[in-house]
């Protein structure tokens, strides 16, 4: 009886799309963020496959480039507190400017069924700065619409985060932030570690995503190896 049921749906889809979702049985979208993606690196000029949690890109608008192309990656270090170019050399962000983060948006495919594409989703980044003196900033990015993800592909958010002060910088993301699709599994919507944003909205404070602090100019002075300074878009590279 169940097969003659089966049979005859599948032969009013063929002719109609009624009855058609009662056999659906294709796995709703689920959304997540990559930690690790294929970046083309400009100072190097190959595609590499990186970290992007501590990822960043800082446009260069001075003229000459000091050997930098218009777009520099930057790479956090934690371990040593600073940021670092393709070649090593340490780079110390000068306030107020901003720099760019770079996070992949991915349609996990469901192992042994047919993923959804996900429609129209969306994704928002989050910024909170606590300061030297103990005050705090948060400020949300503004919510980015991307065109469908099929199943196994990503699209990319690119969100840039104003420097405003000196302080400690905690970054994270949210997919499909106004709960606009059924997804298979809601829990992985927020990144992990350090780009983590719980389900009552506020911040994972457990790590931050970088820390700036300007040295003086006396401290400047004093340090020996080659360095650079970026500030106002603009690349000092001090030997």
């Amino acid at each position: 009886m169940k097969n003659n049921i089966s049979l005859l749906l599948l032969v009013l889809c063929a002719y109609t799309y009624s009855g058609c979702d009662l056999l659906e049985s294709d796995a709703e979208p689920d959304l997540t963020w990559n930690a690790y993606d294929n970046i083309l690196n400009p100072c190097t000029g190959f595609t590499e496959y990186l970290d992007t949690r501590n990822l960043f890109f800082v446009n260069n608008l001075g003229f000459p480039f000091n050997g930098y192309p218009q777009s520099v990656l930057l790479y956090y270090r934690e371990f040593q507190g600073g940021f670092f170019d393709c070649q090593g050399l340490p780079w110390y962000i000068v306030p107020p400017t901003t720099i760019v983060s770079y996070r992949s948006m991915t349609n996990l495919s469901t192992s042994g069924q047919t993923t959804k594409a996900a429609k129209s989703p969306q994704a928002q980044a989050y910024t909170k700065v606590v300061r030297p003196d103990g005050s705090t900033e948060k400020y949300d990015g503004p919510i980015i619409t991307f065109n469908d993800i099929p199943a196994g592909s990503a699209q990319t958010l690119e969100t840039p985060i104003t420097i405003t002060s000196e302080g400690t910088y905690f970054n994270s993301y949210e997919a499909d932030p106004v709960q606009i699709l059924t997804e298979s599994d809601e829990s992985n919507n927020q990144q992990s570690d350090n780009f983590s944003r719980s389900s009552s909205g506020s911040l994972d404070e457990a790590r931050p995503s970088f820390i700036i602090r300007v040295p003086s100019e006396t401290e400047f002075s004093a340090i020996k190896t080659r360095f650079a300074i970026f500030r106002n878009g603009q690349i000092e590279v001090r030997n």
